[in-house]
């Protein structure tokens, strides 16, 4: 049983250095914003500008329990994009957004140029899916 458990945690923490896993209950950041961003490897400009995009560039002084959902599930798929990593997993990408940030996100995933796999219940992310599997 204690070898099952270990060989989890080896399979998760390869997954987490090779891909960029967004869940729907984007975890609490235990440090600012701005220093979760720069977590993922990219230049400050490239930090700042993205989070200009998503609205966050006034929140990057703050920490995770003062966020919302919604600006939280923003943080971890600008985190994703800004990462060096070519493959992004993503459980269902739109929960706690609009459709304005459901637009933008599902444009910018597209157009990142990475690998993109994700659950969803929505038909607006299935839109932008090459490939589109049914369970």
């Amino acid at each position: 049983m204690n070898y099952e458990i270990n060989k989890k945690k080896i399979l998760f923490s390869y997954v987490k250095k090779c891909f960029d896993f967004i869940d729907t209950e984007a975890e609490l950041l235990c440090e600012t914003v701005y220093d979760y961003l720069m977590s993922s490897g990219a230049m400050e400009n490239e930090v700042r500008a993205l989070a200009k995009r998503y609205e966050l560039d006034n929140l990057l002084e703050r920490n995770g329990d003062e966020l919302s959902g919604g600006e939280r599930k923003r943080i971890d798929i600008v985190r994703a994009l800004l990462s060096k990593r070519a493959v992004m997993i993503l459980d269902e990408p739109e929960v706690f957004l609009d459709s304005r940030w459901k637009e933008i996100i599902s444009l910018d995933i597209y157009n990142s140029g990475k690998t993109c796999i994700y659950s969803t219940h929505d038909p607006y992310f299935l839109d932008i899916a090459s490939k589109v599997v049914v369970i």
